[in-house]
């Protein structure tokens, strides 16, 4: 850009030369022209020099310029340069901090398994608790010196004692965890009107639902846990009404219970079922693909419901 910008006052000045060499061809004998011409020749020589000085002015000007983009260049990369070495040192910094501590992490994680491993030896913490109480003779009629044969035992502990059995000694015992409670029971809300064929029954009234297996926006039941559970599932119809209901385990039936009412009656069918089921299995009632007709009913006079547990 800077070089075009010369170039195109050298290609002036040159043009200049030429005109004022046409205008003024005397310039080439100076010696023969008169005084008037010398004055001539003088001012356009001053002219001229006046041209030359204003070129290098302007070719200083571009230079200063050029080296104050540079230089502006220069400051602006050393500056971004120092950003990135702070984030590069700050990097540095995090990464061996975190390098510290996964190297305690795994000597932690040494430390635990050792331990375990101490305690998964059978007998080695408890048979230092026990201290075996020796009489004259044991229940099986053994006397001392067999026992102390037996046992390897060579302390005598209370020759008066009467009692052969082991003597525990105060240990720090273990709490005893209980088995996690897993029931429900839900009830219809109002009665169902016309169901249609294989349609999961929604028992929307949740009383008991420990281990939040059932589901009532849905009326399925999913097995927190693996084992075997108790099903139970009622239905009441009246009035000329008849269903079949299923439980189904995923897709498989489990069990099915048939009511069918003669006019101006009232009847509620249960059916229970025990079956294993595996954690994360569903498990609801639906009516069956046949023999449906009429409403299911559920109100204060009687509730049709759904309810089950885990057994064991």
């Amino acid at each position: 850009m800077d070089v075009d910008i010369i170039q195109k006052l050298t290609e002036k000045l040159n043009l200049l030369e030429q005109r004022l060499t046409r205008k003024h061809p005397h310039l080439h004998n100076m010696k023969d022209k008169s005084l008037s011409n010398e004055n001539s020749n003088i001012v356009n020589e001053r002219w001229i020099r006046k041209m030359e000085n204003r070129i290098e002015t302007l070719e200083n000007t571009i230079l200063e310029k050029n080296c104050d983009k540079k230089f502006h260049l220069l400051e602006e990369t050393v500056m971004e340069l120092s950003k990135q070495v702070k984030q590069q040192v700050l990097y540095n910094e995090r990464t061996e901090r975190l390098e510290i501590i996964v190297r305690d992490q795994e000597k932690t994680i040494v430390q635990l398994r050792q331990e375990v491993m101490q305690i998964k030896q059978p007998g080695s913490a408890i048979q230092d608790f026990l201290v075996p109480t020796v009489g004259e003779h044991d229940k099986n009629g053994n006397t001392k010196d067999d026992i102390k044969n037996k046992s390897g035992i060579t302390q005598r502990i209370g020759s008066t004692a009467a009692s052969s059995e082991r003597l525990l000694l105060p240990a720090t015992q273990q709490p005893v965890t209980s088995p996690t409670i897993i029931a429900f029971y839900a009830y219809m809300a109002g009665d169902t009107p016309s169901i249609t064929i294989q349609y999961p029954l929604v028992f929307g009234v949740v009383k008991t639902n420990n281990g939040n297996g059932y589901h009532p926006s849905t009326g399925t039941f999913i097995a927190p846990e693996t084992g075997v559970y108790v099903f139970t599932w009622t239905i009441r119809e009246i009035g000329d009404c008849r269903h079949s209901t299923q439980l189904m385990v995923n897709t498989s039936e489990i069990g099915i219970i048939h009511v069918d009412v003669d006019p101006g009656l009232d009847l509620a069918v249960t059916g229970v079922v025990v079956t294993h089921v595996n954690a994360g299995d569903d498990v609801y009632v639906r009516t069956h693909a046949n023999w449906n007709n009429c409403n299911i009913i559920s109100n204060g006079a009687g509730r049709s419901s759904f309810a089950g547990w885990k057994l064991s």
